[in-house]
């Protein structure tokens, strides 16, 4: 019995971080989605472009690191929201 009221305090009150963590994502969607989308552009330019231009990096060497872009600023957006 009392694992059951453990489990259920447990999801109570991860549905309440939840709407909580949704409720302030909703009120600052734009800043949300403007960090979200502008730091992989810049990760690119930077690793796509200006290294690639300097002779420090392969000039395909975006093509390698879109994958891993995307996922570090998903893993990082989750974790900074």
């Amino acid at each position: 019995m009392q694992d059951r009221s453990r489990f259920s305090l447990g999801t109570t009150a991860f549905l309440a971080m939840l709407h909580r963590d949704l409720v302030v994502t909703g009120r600052e969607f734009v800043a949300f989605l403007l960090q979200a989308l502008m730091q992989p552009l810049f990760f690119l330019f930077i690793f796509g472009k200006v290294l690639p231009g300097m002779g420090l990096a392969a000039g395909n060497f975006v093509a390698l690191m879109l994958p891993g872009i995307v996922a570090l600023t998903t893993l990082l957006a989750a974790m900074q929201g």
